[in-house]
């Protein structure tokens, strides 16, 4: 997963800090998560990648830790915001893709032109300000 080629806007264009972060040993296993943090004073948005089952998920905390659970707070459910932009990116030409969600590159794509529009009406992506 490209993170910062898609998500590196942030960064740049809104002094957002990002860290990325490796975790060992997860769930009482042998499970590997990675995350990466985007996080400033108001937040922390983290995406959670456990790749041995394929999962991506988003949270949002108050605030960015070196402690997996704590990145943890509260899970989002990243399509139910911005929804044109979602289904446009989930079309394969005139038909739904059912591969969509299974693609990361194509996620991320669609996510960074989800948290682009959110900042423009908002001023805040998932719960985490931005100055504009």
């Amino acid at each position: 997963m490209d993170i910062e080629k898609h998500l590196g806007f942030l960064v740049k264009d809104y002094g957002i800090k990002y860290a990325y972060q490796d975790f060992k040993n997860c769930y009482g296993g042998n499970w590997r998560v990675y995350t990466h943090c985007f996080y400033n004073e108001s937040g922390c948005f983290t995406i959670h990648y456990l790749p041995q089952r394929g999962e991506l998920d988003f949270y949002f905390a108050k605030e960015f830790s070196n402690v997996r659970k704590n990145l943890c707070e509260r899970l989002i459910d990243i399509n139910s915001v911005e929804k044109e932009i979602w289904k446009k990116h989930e079309k394969l030409l005139f038909f739904k893709d059912p591969f969509f969600w299974w693609d990361n590159k194509k996620i991320l794509q669609a996510l960074a032109e989800v948290i682009k529009a959110q900042i423009k009406k908002r001023g805040e992506f998932f719960g985490v300000k931005v100055k504009k």
